[in-house]
C-alpha cells in the first residue's frame, strides 16, 4: 500500500508540476499576446500615418504633374513664339539688307543725277556763251544765201530773190515804189495784196515774203556792221 500511495503521491506531485507548469505558460503567452496586441496596434497607427502621407504624397505628385504638363505647354509655346520670333527677325533682317540696297542704289542714282545736273548747267551756261557765235553764224550763212542768190540770179530784180516772187510780181511791186528788200519789209500783207491785186487768202504766202525780206535785210546789216569792225584800221605808209 504503501508504495502505492507513494506512487500516487509522486503522480499527484507530477500532476501538480504539470498543473503549475501550464499556469505559467498561460501567464507568459498571456503576455505574449498582449505584447502582440500592443505591437499590432502599433504597426497599425504607424500604417495609418504612412497611408495618409503616401495619399499626401499621391496629392502632391498629382499637382506636381499638373504643374509639369503646363510648364511644358508653356514651354512649347514659348518655343513657337521664339521659332516665330526667330523667322520674323530673320524676315526683318533681309528687309533691312533690300532696303539698305535700294537705299545705295538711290544714291548712286542721286548722286549720278547731281552730276548730269552739273553737266546740263555747265552745258547750258557754254550754250550762252555759244549764243553770240551761233547768231553771227546763222547771219552769216543768210548773207552768204543771199550772196549766192544774187549770183545765181544776174540780170534779176532783188526782190525776185524772194522764194514766190516772179519777174511780174517784181514789175508790179516796183510800179508801186517797190524795188528793194528793205521796201519789201516794211510793208504789211494787207498793202501787198492791194498792190498786187490778190485776194486775202494769199496773205499769208505774203507774210512769208515779209518775213523772209525782213530776215535778209537783218542779215545783210549785221554782216556789214562785223565787217566795219573787223577791218582793220588804215596804216600811214612812211616815205
Amino acid at each position: 500500500m504503501d508504495w502505492v500511495l507513494a506512487g500516487l503521491l509522486a503522480a499527484a506531485g507530477l500532476l501538480a508540476g504539470v498543473l503549475a507548469a501550464f499556469v505559467w505558460d498561460g501567464r507568459v503567452w498571456e503576455k505574449l499576446i498582449r505584447a502582440s496586441e500592443q505591437q499590432r496596434q502599433q504597426m497599425q497607427t504607424r500604417l495609418n500615418q504612412t497611408e495618409r502621407k503616401l495619399a499626401k504624397l499621391h496629392r502632391r505628385r498629382h499637382k506636381l504633374e499638373q504643374e509639369l504638363a503646363a510648364a511644358k505647354q508653356e514651354l512649347t509655346a514659348v518655343q513657337t513664339q521664339q521659332s516665330q520670333t526667330s523667322q520674323d527677325l530673320s524676315h526683318a533682317q533681309s528687309r533691312i539688307q533690300e532696303l539698305e540696297s535700294q537705299l545705295a542704289g538711290m544714291l548712286r542714282q542721286l548722286t549720278e543725277t547731281r552730276q548730269l545736273r552739273q553737266r546740263l548747267a555747265e552745258a547750258e551756261a557754254r550754250l550762252k556763251e555759244a549764243e553770240p557765235i551761233k547768231s553771227q553764224l546763222a547771219a552769216r550763212l543768210a548773207a552768204a544765201q543771199h550772196q549766192l542768190r544774187f549770183t545765181g540770179m544776174q540780170g534779176k530784180k532783188e526782190l525776185e530773190t524772194i522764194h514766190g516772187i516772179g519777174p511780174v510780181y517784181a514789175r508790179k511791186l516796183g510800179d508801186a515804189g517797190i524795188s528793194q528788200l528793205v521796201e519789201l519789209a516794211e510793208q504789211t500783207p494787207e498793202q501787198l495784196s492791194q498792190i498786187l491785186g490778190l485776194k486775202p487768202g494769199h496773205q499769208r504766202k505774203m507774210a512769208g515774203w515779209i518775213a523772209e525780206a525782213r530776215a535778209l535785210t537783218d542779215s545783210l546789216a549785221a554782216e556789214e556792221g562785223e565787217s566795219d569792225t573787223a577791218a582793220p584800221p588804215p596804216q600811214s605808209k612812211l616815205s
